[in-house]
């Protein structure tokens, strides 16, 4: 198809003249509520025509430092940014979805490529040259037109701009579900499509989005059952499931096994027959006679089989992944902790079988129009009827083939078509069955051996080291290039001379040719040899999580690697873009040249995560000792770096930094006085210097005011914020004497406020109307705000929580019932009452007492997920783990100042009381303890953690509240297992009565400490 021309017909009165219809609600229930969505008819637009638009001629974003420039204009405009995009993907060429007055326009895009890149193709706007390795999401697409809100690459993959200066893959195209893009642009059953060819093309994406969903719906299934096999044996409550799986299965097994040989015999009997028929050539009406009714026995037999097989589904509904158990008889045989072994090797397979799947699909290895589930779901969730769905059936009918990926990913894609979003129901215990048993072909564990035989593993690792290490510099020459490209040499001529090394070239030429010493070569070899060197990248989230929001962007973590030398990882925060990697990346680098210097080793050693997980129990001067090792390797690694080259403003910067600072620890270790902000300073490791001076000067020329004392900007999308800067930092100011300050808008100026003091009416009008002041989608808002006499800034102020009210939509919440009331109020009294109002609608429905604790905790993951903020997540989850404490506990309300910590202003979230040991915990006793919530990226901060442990230190095990009520310790509640596992590796050094508990998928509390 040419761009597009003859797959969309269609008549209107006028460019705009209706608006686009509101998109289906959140497939919030996975395919089962995607498929009951209602179906809309889509609004006419005019023939298509590509003219120049405003974007025209202009460059919209940039990859891999190549230019896409927006082309022509597309005269079919759209009122939902989702349905541009999947008209967008209906072009056949790369494209871009940008906002013009509230509506969205569709333009082709120029990529702008070499006379090699084309040669080669390697400059080709697709998925592959977009997407980062490793990270499920991330590209390297930098958006740069202001109203870029995707781009198409030439294999029809969205890239979303997130408000970030850079773009995010949307695998299943919309947020919204699979069908939802498609339906709005399309119609129903892509009616507005006319041309066969175009439909068909288009119901093949949907079909693609469709098993993305799938394969999303069947990661959550297996890696909650991953979760459940991670110990030395189950829990008791899982053995119980699991003991009873086996003994129904058992009768059930055998019934299976002689009906699979009732279905054998068939189906040679029918083979039999029809060679009969095939002797006859077909003149016997006897033979003839007898296929048919072998035939018929045939499908009797195989549909008996299946009825067993769904029967065995349902029997091990409590514990579906003993379904992938080969040999159920060996392993009813087995110890406890050889069956956990043999479930976690089951779980493991099928999350590599998803894996696989995944990037088989994002590769166009798999052909979607096989997979019956797929194609079928895809169907259905679009409403195509009639002679569409012949054309459907009609070339699934032509593209039927059988191979090892293709059993593979049947096996994958099932789970989640089974599972949807409801993946804790029965649906999981078919799901897991597998291809061999579900669908009546070969396990697919049975040919994962195949299929890598026959086809090379696709490399899907971020390269970590942001591409400065050559691809042969493996082992000990990685070391090496390492070391020597962190210190400023170029990355191409190190590789070219490790190459040289290999091959048999003497040290002092390739020394010669780096124009290095001999000896510091010959040191860097040696270094190599007993020091180990490793990258790796932690998302953003994690990140911030274990290193605290306000770390650079990357940091050199020191292990002894047990042959007397150290592991030097390097970890990057994820999400920060290629460039700021490969610097981040490169700085940390000159840290593995300095492994080679004697002198250092004992700098390197006091800063070993092992030292440091002592950090919160070290005296004063144990501290001022690592710090010294911290601020020495850093300065030295700035004059590394440097080594009479001119330094940048940061380099200088950081230079002066490290030297004040260390020169202030000295002094503290002479006269056994620590500076003041050592008392605030985290665990010293080796960070990436801040890059706060040329951050500074482009706020600046954007607007910003000038950055207070302690305080710098750092890049937040197209904007700015505010962050501190370490206690390390000469820079660093004590946040007693100078709290943090905030950006807010007033008018059209830009203005600075304590992040703690709350908004004037000025200036909250001026935020809440300049961000979300638009036209809303969603037409029962809309009419919520137009019956309901709001003012702009209450409409502004609930547009904030559009994903709110359309996510209580699903539940049957109108916006009407949250908003009714709320009209006359002051701004500051509208505000709270509709977020008292959403809050209490959404703990309505989760805690309905028709509500299973399964779904009760992905109801409470879903409007967690939609939170506009961690402050609102913060609150919500506070609430409901007040309305769903633990088994054997209860929470409390000690009245005003309970919660107060003595003699300061920090407020606990709130106080429970330990009626009996919860199981799994370690050392929680009956007594009342303070609680900290904890939901969303970067809400916990290892330096609250710590100040509460000294807190307990001092009082001997015990908290005191301004009221006088004291607590046995405190427990950090999250609102998952991974966040809890991520801070609880922090806090493992603290205090032991600081305890961590977290909400499961299952609706259940663990505890980690």
């Amino acid at each position: 198809m040419d761009g597009g021309t003859g797959a969309v017909a269609g008549v209107s009165a006028g460019l705009g003249a209706s608006a686009a219809p509101p998109p289906p609600p959140p497939n919030s229930g996975g395919f089962e509520a995607a498929l009951q969505a209602p179906r809309q008819t889509t609004p006419p637009q005019p023939p298509e025509q590509f003219q120049p638009g405003p974007a025209t001629g202009q460059t919209i974003a940039r990859y891999d430092g190549r230019e896409l420039r927006a082309d022509a204009r597309s005269n079919q405009v759209f009122g939902s940014q989702e349905a541009a995009i999947a008209y967008a993907r209906s072009l056949d060429t790369p494209a871009a979805v940008i906002e013009e007055d509230g509506r969205y326009a569709t333009y082709r895009v120029h990529a702008e490529r070499g006379f090699f890149d084309r040669l080669f193709s390697r400059g080709e706007f697709s998925r592959d040259n977009a997407a980062l390795d490793g990270q499920p999401n991330a590209t390297n697409v930098e958006t740069v037109h202001p109203g870029l809100r995707s781009l198409v690459t030439t294999d029809d993959f969205a890239i979303r701009a997130n408000g970030a200066g850079t773009g995010a893959l949307d695998r299943v195209g919309s947020p919204l579900g699979p069908f939802s893009s498609h339906l709005q642009a399309f119609g129903p059953g892509l009616e507005r499509i006319t041309d066969r060819a175009a439909f068909e093309r288009q119901f093949e994406q949907a079909m693609r989005d469709t098993a993305f969903q799938a394969l999303d719906d069947s990661q959550r299934a297996a890696e909650d059952i991953r979760s459940r096999v991670n110990g030395q044996d189950l829990t008791p409550e899982d053995r119980t499931d699991l003991n009873s799986a086996l003994q129904r299965l058992a009768p059930l097994d055998r019934q299976i096994a002689d009906k699979q040989r009732e279905v054998d015999a068939a189906r040679w009997n029918f083979i039999a027959s029809s060679y009969v028929v095939g002797q006859s050539q077909g003149m016997s009406p006897h033979a003839i006679e007898a296929q048919s009714q072998a035939y018929d026995a045939l499908k009797l037999r195989q549909a008996e089989l299946a009825q067993l097989n769904a029967q065995r589904a349902d029997a091990a509904r409590d514990f579906p992944l003993v379904l992938r158990v080969d040999n159920l008889d060996q392993f009813r045989g087995m110890s406890p902790q050889d069956q956990t072994t043999a479930l976690r090797g089951a779980a493991d397979q099928v999350l590599r079988d998803i894996a696989t799947t995944r990037s088989n699909i994002e590769d166009g290895d798999f052909n979607l129009w096989m997979m019956d589930g797929v194609r079928n779901t895809t169907a259905a969730g679009l409403g195509v009827t009639g002679e569409r769905l012949g054309w459907v059936q009609d070339r699934a009918g032509t593209e039927r083939r059988t191979d090892a990926a293709w059993k593979i990913g049947e096996a994958a894609l099932t789970i989640g078509l089974a599972v949807g979003g409801a993946f804790f129901s029965g649906g999981a215990s078919l799901a897991l069955l597998g291809a061999s048993a579900a669908l009546g072909v070969h396990s697919a564990t049975d040919v994962t051996s195949e299929y890598f035989r026959n086809s090379a593993a696709a490399n899907t690792n971020l390269d970590p080291n942001a591409g400065l290490i050559p691809q042969d510099a493996v082992g000990h020459w990685g070391f090496v290039a390492a070391a020597w490209i962190g210190v400023g040499l170029d990355a191409a001529a190190v590789g070219s001379a490790i190459r040289a090394l290999r091959a048999g070239q003497s040290i002092a030429d390739a020394a010669k040719t780096l124009g290095i010493g001999e000896d510091a070569l010959r040191a860097t070899i040696r270094a190599a040899e007993v020091n180990d060197f490793r990258a790796s990248v932690m998302g953003s989230e994690a990140f911030n999580a274990r290193f605290g929001a306000d770390a650079a962007d990357a940091v050199t973590l020191l292990r002894p690697n047990g042959r007397g030398g150290m592991m030097a990882e390097i970890v990057t925060r994820g999400g920060i873009g290629p460039q700021a990697q490969a610097a981040a990346v490169r700085e940390e680098m000159a840290h593995l040249q300095q492994l080679a210097d004697p002198a250092l080793a004992s700098h390197f050693n006091r800063l070993s995560e092992e030292n440091l997980a002592r950090w919160s129990q070290m005296s004063p001067t144990e501290r001022m000792e690592a710090l010294r090792s911290q601020l020495t390797l850093e300065a030295d690694a700035q004059r590394r770096m440097l080594q009479g080259r001119p330094p940048t403003e940061s380099q200088r910067a950081a230079l002066e930094g490290y030297e004040q600072r260390l020169q202030e620890v000295e002094q503290g270790l002479r006269d056994g006085k620590p500076p003041a902000w050592i008392a605030d300073a985290a665990p010293p490791r080796l960070f990436s210097s801040v890059q706060y001076p040329e951050t500074n000067a482009a706020a600046r020329a954007a607007g910003y005011p000038e950055a207070p004392a302690g305080q710098f900007y750092r890049r937040a999308g197209n904007d700015y914020e505010l962050t501190r800067f370490p206690p390390q930092s000469q820079h660093w100011v004590n946040p007693d004497t100078n709290p943090r300050m905030q950006v807010v808008r007033n008018g059209d100026a830009i203005e600075l406020v304590p992040a703690e003091r709350q908004l004037t009416t000025a200036e909250r009008r001026a935020e809440f109307e300049a961000r979300y002041g638009g036209r809303t989608d969603s037409d029962a808002l809309k009419s919520a705000f137009d019956t309901g006499g709001l003012t702009a800034y209450q409409r502004a102020y609930a547009r904030h929580y559009e994903a709110v009210f359309a996510e209580l939509q699903e539940h049957g919440i109108a916006p009407s019932a949250v908003l009714n009331g709320v009209a006359g109020k002051t701004e500051a009294a509208s505000g709270q009452a509709i977020r008292d109002n959403l809050r209490t609608a959404i703990l309505d429905v989760i805690n309905n007492p028709n509500v299973a604790p399964t779904e009760r905790a992905r109801l409470l993951q879903r409007f967690l997920d939609v939170q506009p903020s961690n402050g609102d997540r913060g609150e919500l989850f506070s609430q409901f783990r007040a309305a769903n404490p633990p088994r054997g506990v209860e929470s409390l309300n000690l009245g005003p100042g309970s919660t107060t910590l003595q003699g300061t202003t920090r407020r606990a979230d709130g106080a429970l009381e330990v009626l009996n040991t919860p199981a799994g915990s370690r050392g929680v006793q009956p007594g009342t303890y303070l609680v900290e919530d904890k939901a969303g990226p970067g809400a916990f901060r290892p330096d609250q953690a710590e100040r509460y442990s000294r807190a307990l230190d001092a009082g001997g095990g015990q908290i005191t509240a301004a009221n006088g009520q004291q607590y046995r310790g405190l427990v950090y509640f999250f609102s998952n297992r991974a966040a809890a596992e991520a801070a609880s590796d922090q806090v493992s050094a603290l205090n032991q009565n600081i305890h961590v508990a977290y909400y499961s998928e299952r609706g259940t509390v663990g505890w980690l400490r």
